[in-house]
């Protein structure tokens, strides 16, 4: 099937039009032929590719499958030797767009130039197409800083791997979010410590807040409805007189006097309240306020094992329960999840230092993770990507980036096999997905497993295997790809002291 047009409705919106110039750019690449956007299509012309409206217009027996989707669901169909592109919203028709490009062979890996795989196709295998996606997460996002150097990247990144959401880590470029995510159609958000360390309900203080609150608002985009405002990254503590309620409850208190604030301004508003360090703990007597929902991010969690690891465990013992305790006082449909696997900065200090920010390869822990708060009903998960900038992607290769968004959108998703065409598209040789078997469990802070000198013993081995691969290597972009790999297993060979994981 020869696709030479890709139509739209006579007047899309941006992000219709955009998917259409998407769809018709990656074509052209990959087959060598010219493909037109056009918002009426040729007589002279067969292949075609209608999209979103254009393809309710003209398959108005689309309607009602169509309405059954979720915002971010797509439909592909084929019927007739036309093929019908259409989401629950212009985002999810986004995303069915890249979503048939992926089918083709495309993969985006790494919000870098040399992220990307395009194949070359003679021909077109569109015959018979009937899909019908939808995500198992409603909420896929990363929180990153506007001045990080790959941020332009990363937003065009985002919605080529079924990322929705882009939250900000701080005001800077707040005001550009909403140009910025026109065409693409991602949500926009802040998250940000705004709060003192100090925690009050006195009326004084409150007031006080609330002032801050009001002037803070002047200056959001009118978009944002759902405030992340959290008290200061740092140990919490009650103010005078008040130290008699558990820190937990004394900083719901606050956040609930915040929401009814908020909501006598507008009652769209929505205000979070963070499980974080000192809140890491179940409110014992105050009760969420209509508005406030949970967000939770268990920063001291281990990376050796799910969050729901079993007793005996640092997240068996201190994580897994209290995330379960947590969805008994709040609504999991609301509750919202903060993660860490994409956060450098936190992989790059502490006790994980001496690997200098790398992401752990940690898929199955990922999927594990991810099945524990669906299982709970929820459904909102974020990570931080502090730090995965330009020097960052330069520096390492993190097969953890793709995959956190596949699992997301697919918990069920065949990661070993994705990570074999990773290997054959990016090293040229699938050989080197015999480095990518196991999870990389090497957190020191369980202190229960294989002893140091094993683990680095067992990256040794691995830089013998990558070596072995690489002498058999002729084409120089994969040999560069493969010494740079080789370079960041060295970091392990010289792990810190402490027991480190390496197991199936």
């Amino acid at each position: 099937m020869g696709i030479r047009e890709v139509v739209v409705a006579p007047n899309p919106s941006r992000v219709e039009l955009f998917a259409a110039d998407e769809l018709a750019r990656y074509l052209e690449l990959m087959t060598g032929r010219e493909v037109r956007t056009v918002g009426y299509p040729s007589e002279l012309v067969d292949g075609r590719i209608y999209i979103g409206s254009a393809a309710l217009s003209e398959d108005p027996h689309l309607s009602r499958e169509a309405d059954s989707l979720s915002e971010d669901g797509f439909l592909i169909r084929e019927k007739g030797g036309k093929l019908f592109i259409v989401g629950g919203s212009d985002r999810g028709t986004l995303y069915g767009a890249y979503h048939l490009l992926w089918m083709l062979g495309v993969r985006w890996y790494f919000p870098s130039p040399n992220g990307e795989f395009i194949p070359f196709l003679r021909t077109l295998n569109l015959k018979g197409l009937d899909i019908r996606e939808e995500p198992d997460f409603t909420r896929r996002g990363i929180v990153i800083h506007r001045n990080n150097t790959a941020f332009m990247r990363w937003l065009n990144f985002a919605p080529k791997i079924k990322l929705n959401t882009i939250s900000l880590h701080s005001l800077d470029g707040i005001e550009e979010m909403e140009d910025l995510t026109k065409d693409n159609g991602l949500q926009f958000g802040l998250k940000i410590h705004f709060y003192e360390d100090v925690i009050s309900i006195d009326r004084w203080d409150i007031d006080r807040n609330r002032e801050r609150t009001r002037a803070l608002l002047d200056i959001l985009p009118e978009k944002i409805r759902e405030l992340h405002l959290w008290p200061a990254d740092g140990v919490l503590k009650p103010a005078s007189g008040q130290e008699q309620q558990p820190i937990q409850d004394l900083a719901l208190a606050f956040t609930n006097e915040m929401a009814d604030f908020l909501r006598e301004i507008n009652p769209d508003y929505r205000m979070a309240f963070l499980a974080y360090w000192s809140t890491w703990a179940i409110p014992r007597e105050v009760r969420p306020a209509e508005g406030v929902f949970l967000e939770m991010a268990p920063i001291h969690r281990s990376f050796s094992y799910p969050v729901n690891a079993p007793p005996g465990t640092r997240n068996g013992d201190s994580v897994g329960p209290i995330v379960e305790g947590l969805v008994e006082v709040f609504d999991p449909a609301e509750t919202q999840v903060l993660g860490y696997w994409l956060d450098s900065s936190l992989f790059g200090r502490g006790r994980f230092k001496p690997w200098q920010g790398r992401l752990p390869f940690i898929p199955e822990i990922m999927r594990g993770d991810l099945a524990f708060y669906r299982n709970l009903g929820i459904r909102q998960i974020d990570t931080f990507a502090v730090g995965v900038d330009v020097g960052y992607l330069a520096r390492f290769t993190s097969p953890t980036i793709f995959i956190y968004p596949m699992l997301l959108w697919d918990l069920q998703a065949d990661v070993k096999s994705e990570v074999r065409l990773f290997c054959r598209n990016y090293f040229g040789t699938e050989e080197m997905a015999e480095l990518f078997v196991e999870d990389e469990r090497y957190d020191p802070v369980d202190a229960s497993g294989v002893e140091l000198m094993e683990y680095a013993g067992h990256i040794m081995d691995k830089i013998s295997i990558v070596r072995e691969i690489r002498s058999g290597v002729r084409d120089e972009k994969a040999l560069r790809r493969i010494s740079k790999f080789e370079a960041e297993l060295s970091l392990h060979a010289k792990a810190p002291k402490g027991a480190i994981h390496y197991a199936n």
